[in-house]
């Protein structure tokens, strides 16, 4: 497509003029255009030209890729900060797009990069587990595997619950939850012996 797009620029007619081609489109239809395609093909099409480029960084087009509740997401992570109003909604998309830490470095949120979607992690710390300060049982362990760069590590135990609430708005939609658990010792890169793990995604994702 982008060559076929190109060779229609700047190509002149019959009668030697200048012939009209999609560099002439005024930019605000071509963001109305792009504001319908997915953001891989908005970001591929601003490279085509300078009226493609500016149109893939009108708000018209992100404000439509962000959730209906970014404003409240944008809160969370920043707080009550004025300094928000100076970014444009593609930076605001951006930004959302990467990890973002909240409630005291416990939580962890990000857009999915291409549909947009929230994702949301926690981390064990933001949980109630029983007798998760008794060092005879729990110990919570450094490790690059996890996001946290800890890992509540369990030692000993004859029974226990977990149990944690989320306040957060989540707009209408559907979400799927997922706990991760690791059944076995850490690994080597933690002094101990690996044994097969038990694994599964964590955190919360809308789809």
């Amino acid at each position: 497509m982008g060559a076929g797009v190109s060779s229609m620029m700047g190509m002149t007619g019959e009668d030697g003029g200048q012939r009209t081609g999609l560099g002439d489109l005024p930019e605000g239809c071509v963001a109305e255009v792009l504001a319908l395609l997915d953001v891989p093909e908005i970001c591929r099409l601003g490279k085509l030209s300078r009226v493609f480029r500016g149109a893939a960084a009108a708000d018209l087009v992100w404000e439509k890729k962000l959730p209906g509740n970014y404003q409240y997401l944008m809160e969370r992570v920043w707080g009550e900060t004025d300094s928000r109003e100076d970014l444009s909604k593609r930076e605001i998309y951006a930004t959302l797009s990467r990890p973002n830490r909240f409630d005291g470095g416990a939580k962890e949120i990000w857009l999915e990069k291409y549909s947009g979607s929230i994702c949301l992690l926690i981390s064990s710390r933001a949980f109630s587990i029983t007798g998760i300060d008794d060092r005879r049982y729990w110990n919570y362990i450094p490790t690059e595997e996890s996001r946290f760069q800890t890992v509540a590590y369990l030692q000993q135990i004859w029974w226990f619950e977990v149990g944690g609430e989320i306040e957060f708005c989540f707009p209408k939609g559907t979400y799927s939850l997922f706990f991760r658990v690791h059944l076995g010792r850490v690994s080597k890169r933690l002094g101990h012996d690996p044994l097969a793990p038990n694994t599964s995604m964590d955190g919360i994702r809308s789809r």
